[in-house]
Formats: C-alpha cells, structure tokens, sequence
C-alpha cells in the first residue's frame, strides 16, 4: 500500500492491504459518502510499475468498466473507477468474510460440503461468468452495427 496514493485519494481513508495479485493489490478502505459518513469498501489497485504499460492500463481500465456496468447478486458491486496522479484503482463493494476458495477448502477437506452445496455454489458461480460473458458479448456486439439490410435481403428461417 502506497503513501502517495492514499494522499491522493481524498475521498478514501486506506486501512489495510487484504489481498495481491500479479496485476492489483486489494485495498480495504473507507469511503467519505456524506459529512461525516463512511462505508467500507475495496479498492482494487493496479500496481504502480504496470500502471506504465499502457497495454495493461488500459486492460485495468477496460476491467473496470465492464465491472461498473454489472449487477448480478453473484458479482460485487463496482462504485466508481479512482484515477489520479498516483495510479489507477477500482471502488468495490466489500462483503465482509472469509474468500470462497478458503470455505471451500477447509468444507472439502473436512468431507464436510453436501453434494447439494457443492452444486448451488457452481450453478451461482457459473451464472455469474455467463452473466459477464454475456454482458461482454452484448457491448462487443453494440459496438458493431452493421448496417441494415433491405427485407428483400434479410436471411429467413425455416
């Protein structure tokens, strides 16, 4: 966690790193959303050493609003994308507990995780990827309008 970010992002108080990756670090942190009013949140943020890549920048930032669109109950909330001198970061929803793969682990590995668990945790899982997967596909696909044809023209169906 970077002084220099935390200086930059008024707005966020950050309290503690919980999470890194090769791309992010995952930043609990406190969001002003009123005079006097906060609420716990996530930042996800890009490491300042790729931040210089514009590849990965923009990746991070495509990443970010694909995310903002979502609303899956499956899917944290996105709030905002944070962007200023110091880096680029994503403001999430935070959900406070354990990480799923942590459950999942310690469940299995008792022998402890019904059959029936196991399959609502993979059905929800799976519809919140088909979901982004079909979000991802439907921007994709509004980005390229072909133009319309004339009746004469349009395919028929048998």
């Amino acid at each position: 966690m970077t002084i220099a970010f935390a200086q930059a992002s008024a707005h966020y108080h950050l309290l503690a790193q919980i999470g890194r990756g090769g791309m992010a670090e995952i930043v609990l942190a406190e969001m002003e959303v009123g005079p006097g009013v906060t609420n716990l949140v996530v930042l996800k943020r890009l490491w300042p050493e790729l931040a210089d890549d514009p590849e990965l920048a923009n990746m991070f930032l495509r990443e970010a609003r694909l995310c903002l669109r979502m609303n899956h109950p499956n899917v944290v909330r996105a709030y905002e994308i944070v962007e200023n001198a110091a880096g680029s970061a994503i403001a999430m929803e935070y959900l406070e507990g354990q990480p799923l793969a942590r459950v999942l682990n310690r469940l299995v590995g008792a022998g402890t995780l019904e059959l029936a668990t196991r399959l609502r945790v993979l059905i929800d899982v799976l519809g919140a990827l088909d979901y982004a997967h079909e979000l991802r596909l439907r921007r994709d696909v509004e980005r390229y309008r072909p133009p319309r044809r004339q009746p004469s023209e349009r395919l028929r169906h048998l």
